[in-house]
């Protein structure tokens, strides 16, 4: 997120992505991947301004050594403060789609286009409970709240993740402010952190990953205010632009985890 409050996020997006191949005759308006968010935020402000200047610029992948060769395959969501979000890949030899973004929602591959369509399947979930069924002498009723959820995808897939994030955000209610709106946005995406067990083999495990959810993050876009939490500290910290002279300060690592203890506050009681 840049000082004007617009946010850009890079996803994973393997089997999809498709950049263009190096031409040394166009290298001014060249970009790398890794480039490509950088220069979004750091010359515009708005989602207009963005979508204007994408056909100013050609995308391609680098290949650089401390990857050891991996593939960076990734699109892009871009958002401002007036609500106004896209999604920009590009696919099969690097042609660009730019879509508006469906309630701000992302995920992996396959393409967004794709993901709409497939939102087809779960017409029928709602925020209310199923009604009862009569079957006969048998009255059959729900077993309790949130039965019109019930067919809701849990797995991590990003096909079932979408879904679920769409769902879920369709359903939020209503907020006063923009604080209670960002612990809101933390409990929807409680629904997505993923232990990291449940997607990699115990023998594959790295040892210094407590989660596959390493980092959860929430931006306020009006105010301008960076919010996140990691995997070894749910405490919620945030960074404040507005209070930041981007005049002066220099690029800096801020390590939030604090030793990586686990902190937890004790309560003693009396």
């Amino acid at each position: 997120m840049n000082e004007r409050g617009l946010s850009v996020g890079m996803y994973y997006f393997p089997g999809f992505a498709s950049y263009m191949p190096y031409d040394s005759a166009k290298a001014a308006e060249t970009l790398s991947v890794g480039d490509f968010m950088q220069w979004m935020l750091s010359s515009f402000g708005t989602v207009d301004e963005v979508r204007a200047r994408l056909n100013s610029v050609l995308v391609l992948n680098v290949d650089d050594p401390k990857f050891h060769g991996v593939p960076l395959p990734f699109h892009w969501k871009v958002a401002d403060p007036t609500g106004k979000a896209i999604v920009i890949e590009m696919v099969e030899n690097s042609k660009l789609n730019v879509y508006d973004a469906f309630l701000g929602v992302i995920t992996n591959s396959p393409g967004y286009d794709w993901h709409l369509t497939n939102l087809r399947n779960y017409l029928y979930l709602t925020s209310g409970p199923r009604a009862p069924l009569t079957i006969g002498k048998l009255e059959l009723g729900p077993l309790g709240a949130g039965s019109g959820m019930i067919g809701l995808p849990g797995d991590f897939t990003p096909p079932s993740r979408f879904v679920r994030a769409a769902a879920l955000t369709a359903s939020s209610r209503p907020l006063a402010d923009a604080r209670t709106a960002v612990f809101e946005a933390f409990r929807i995406l409680d629904s997505f952190d993923i232990p990291v067990g449940a997607v990699t083999p115990a023998k594959a495990t790295a040892g210094d990953i407590e989660s596959a959810t390493q980092i959860t993050s929430i931006s306020d876009l009006n105010n301008v205010r960076y919010y996140f939490t990691t995997m070894r500290n749910r405490e919620v910290r945030m960074i404040d632009l507005k209070k930041i002279d981007f005049a002066k300060v220099r690029e800096q690592m801020i390590d939030g985890d604090e030793g990586r203890l686990y902190p937890v506050r004790e309560l003693k009681v009396r």
